[in-house]
């Protein structure tokens, strides 16, 4: 008795599947490639974005609290006398929300006296009086520093949204969370190099018009936070572009549905199939139902 249809059918459907699986693994990872290796070696690509992302959330952190965005120095022909202040200017530090000062108060022979530094916060929301009667206070150089507050504040949200997904992927290795988790990577990228230019475009225009900030003559510079925060914005583009280089669908190793393959959303319990009560007929209505039918005298 030779082998049945049925018997046949399910050998060619497993050769199908199993043929399938190869293909669909080599043209993941390469035919001459394992797919275990490739697999752990996108998981540590993975783990050491993670950490990346992490020293770049620190990083930016150092950033946004010091006071070394702009350095200020007197030129090499000694301190700047400011008629404002009846001081001389030596040199000062700012940072986006701080600004610390060195100067030495004018002698009555003219010469400068012994040096003071003093440090003081930016005003975000000062009174109109303050706006009127403070020299360091500039309409223009206020919207320049609620931008750089409000954009700071959306950087730390969305640096600390970008880590949370990079862990959340380890335990979920679904493709798309991997691809979120890029994306929020990504936006945190733009929202770092928003606030560089924010305070490019301020320090410029205070070289142009805000004397009590930037006397005349002095000569400004970006300082190492303000290049820490382009290593930052570069960690984090590298990381973004990590998370979705490693975000390619993928079958699990066992041939079933997870990790990394779609789901297929939707009611997956089909009612049974219903035999009539004719013998013979219902079988074969069930048989054909099915796609098998068994040949006679097998």
């Amino acid at each position: 008795m030779g082998p049945s249809k049925k018997s046949r059918g399910g050998n060619r459907k497993t050769s199908r599947r199993s043929t399938r699986k190869r293909h669909f693994e080599e043209a993941a990872v390469g035919p001459d490639e394992d797919p275990k290796a490739a697999l752990q070696s996108e998981r540590r690509a993975l783990l050491w974005a993670t950490l990346a992302a992490l020293l770049g959330f620190f990083m930016w952190i150092i950033c946004i609290g010091t006071e070394q965005w702009v350095t200020v120095t007197a030129p090499s022909s000694g301190p700047v006398y400011v008629n404002r202040t009846k001081t001389f200017f030596l040199y000062a530090n700012m940072g986006l929300f701080r600004m610390c000062r060195t100067s030495a108060p004018a002698m009555p022979n003219g010469l400068p006296g012994v040096e003071e530094s003093s440090c003081f916060f930016f005003s975000v929301f000062p009174s109109e009086h303050d706006i009127r009667h403070n020299m360091e206070i500039d309409r223009t150089i206020l919207e320049y520093t609620r931008s750089e507050v409000a954009f700071c504040t959306l950087s730390m949200t969305l640096l600390l949204m970008g880590i949370g997904f990079s862990v959340y992927t380890f335990k979920e290795h679904r493709y798309m969370f991997k691809r979120l988790a890029g994306g929020v990577h990504f936006i945190s990228a733009g929202v770092i190099m928003v606030v560089m230019e924010v305070e490019n475009n301020s320090a410029t225009y205070e070289e142009r018009y805000l004397t009590s900030r930037l006397p005349k003559g002095c000569r400004w510079a970006f300082g190492f936070s303000y290049y820490f925060a382009w290593i930052t914005f570069a960690l984090y583009v590298a990381v973004g572009i990590t998370f979705i280089l490693c975000s390619r669908k993928r079958k699990s190793l066992s041939g079933e549905v997870e990790d990394d393959d779609p789901q297929i959303i939707g009611r997956t319990d089909a009612e049974p199939l219903k035999y009539e009560d004719d013998g013979d007929a219902g079988e074969r209505r069930g048989q054909d139902a099915r796609g098998v039918t068994d040949i006679p005298g097998s």
